[in-house]
C-alpha cells in the first residue's frame, strides 16, 4: 500500500536565496529567476526592502541586489549597465564579446 500523500500537498521545495530557508507560496518573491522572502530581499548598500517599485537589480560575481538607487550610481560610476551585465563573455585573449 502506497503512503498516503499529504493533505495540502506537503512542503514547498523552493529555498529562499538570502536565508536558505523554505519559501512557501505566500511569501514567495521571485527576482530574475532568484526565490526571496519579502522581508530577506534587501538593497546591500541601505538595507532597504526592495519591492518592484525600487527595483534595481543583481550584481555579478555574486548576485548582490541593489535598490534602484544605488543600482543607478554604480552604472554611473561605470559609465554604463554593460558591464553587470552576465551576458559579457571575457574571452581568454581579454576581448569582451557581447
Amino acid at each position: 500500500m502506497a503512503a498516503p500523500k499529504p493533505r495540502w500537498g506537503g512542503a514547498p521545495s523552493d529555498f529562499c536565496k538570502g536565508c536558505a530557508k523554505r519559501v512557501y507560496p505566500a511569501e514567495k518573491l521571485q527576482m530574475e529567476g532568484q526565490i526571496w522572502h519579502g522581508d530577506c530581499l534587501r538593497c546591500k548598500e541601505c538595507n532597504k526592502k526592495i519591492t518592484g517599485a525600487n527595483w534595481g537589480g543583481f550584481v555579478p560575481p555574486d548576485n548582490t541586489a541593489y535598490c534602484r538607487v544605488h543600482y543607478d550610481r554604480m552604472v554611473a560610476a561605470k559609465g554604463n549597465s554593460v558591464s553587470f551585465s552576465s551576458s559579457v563573455v571575457k574571452h581568454p585573449s581579454g576581448i569582451s564579446k557581447t
